[in-house]
């Protein structure tokens, strides 16, 4: 069969359009990849960004974004750069002035055996026979006034008609424990004429002129520090 010029061109037309049309159909069910658009169940494509679109998809934030108002810190932590205020642990300065509660109709100082520890005050362990010039002047300063004191009573050769006794801090001390720091004993005068019996095992106070002094043995041995004088027992 003889075909003409135009029956040909005709034919050759024909083909192409065919054939395009079944390569289309042959791809259309295939996912579209690196498009930029999201398909419902494909978590992989959600995660594209549309090329020139500054938007991030949701879920896949980079570090270098972050929504407003959150922050890279776990919940109650610091944020990076904020100054963090330390509690000191630095010892508490001796020559810190101290003030003292006025306490009763004598109007006597209220003073505890912390207040004299030199251990505590100097970091003093022997004490010294120079301790009183190293002292606080607050410390010093307490030498002369009337005070008041709560310790126990050391047992000496006497347990009736006492003029004079040693205050010391604690129980340890006043019996069978080690004889204790210079610091935490007080050499205590009662007042003229007045004497008291043995108080077994009891915290009392005692109100009386406080006088600092040094009292050293022939060995350097440093025997009193601490004096109350003219001293009255206030049993509670």
């Amino acid at each position: 069969m003889n075909t003409a010029p135009h029956d040909c061109r005709w034919i050759v037309i024909s083909m192409g359009i065919f054939c395009t049309a079944v390569l289309a159909l042959a791809g259309c069910n295939d996912s579209v990849i690196n498009s930029g658009i999201a398909h419902s169940g494909d978590r992989a494509a959600s995660s594209q960004v549309e090329p020139g679109n500054p938007t991030i998809a949701e879920g896949n934030q980079p570090d270098s974004v972050k929504p407003e108002g959150t922050s890279d810190q776990a919940d109650g932590a610091t944020p990076p750069g904020t100054a963090v205020e330390l509690t000191p642990t630095t010892p508490d300065d001796p020559a810190r002035p101290r003030t003292f509660a006025v306490e009763g109709p004598d109007g006597a100082l209220r003073v505890n055996f912390d207040e004299l520890d030199l251990l505590k005050i100097l970091n003093m362990d022997p004490v010294t026979p120079d301790c009183v010039e190293k002292m606080p002047d607050w410390l010093k300063d307490l030498s002369g006034k009337k005070v008041r004191i709560r310790g126990f009573m050391k047992p000496g050769l006497l347990s009736e008609n006492i003029p004079q006794f040693v205050l010391v801090r604690d129980q340890g001390l006043c019996c069978f424990g080690p004889k204790g720091k210079i610091y935490h004993l007080i050499s205590t005068t009662l007042k003229k004429g007045t004497t008291t019996d043995y108080i077994e095992l009891r915290p009392f106070d005692v109100l009386g002129t406080f006088r600092i002094g040094v009292l050293q043995l022939d060995d350097g041995t440093i025997f009193q520090l601490y004096y109350l004088d003219d001293a009255v027992i206030i049993q509670k």
